[in-house]
């Protein structure tokens, strides 16, 4: 009986390394979707409260006959969005019947997605 407990014990030898370095990848997936997931979701919120802020500011331009690009673009600095610091991308088009769109793009560097294959992350808010 002991022989054959020490012959089952011999082969599972090298067992607990494998299992070790496949919790590690699931361990990282998860910290991943955990981190970065929650940085995009702040992206996104930053980026669809810029453009709302940006739309409201180029609308009131509009009813005042000034130019509603030029204001949704100044609003959207304001707010610390589109400037060369920035990590957003604002775009500021006149629709010509009164209206305007209003789409920011937020694009950032993975911080653990790069351990699982996602090197970006990024977050769009449109308003019209």
């Amino acid at each position: 009986m002991r022989r054959l407990i020490r012959q089952i014990h011999s082969q599972e030898s090298g067992v607990v390394i494998v299992v070790a370095a496949i919790s590690m990848f699931a361990i990282m997936a998860l910290a991943a979707l955990a981190i970065d997931g929650g940085l995009m979701q702040n992206d996104r919120s930053r980026a669809q409260n810029g453009a709302d802020n940006a739309a409201l500011a180029a609308a009131w331009a509009v009813c005042e006959d000034r130019d509603p690009v030029a204001a949704g673009l100044a609003t959207a600095a304001a707010n610390g969005l589109g400037s060369p610091s920035s990590d957003a991308i604002v775009d500021v088009e006149d629709l010509g019947d009164g209206s305007v769109r209003v789409t920011i793009d937020i694009v950032r560097p993975a911080e653990f997605g790069r351990a699982i294959g996602t090197d970006t992350i990024g977050a769009r808010g449109t308003a019209v």
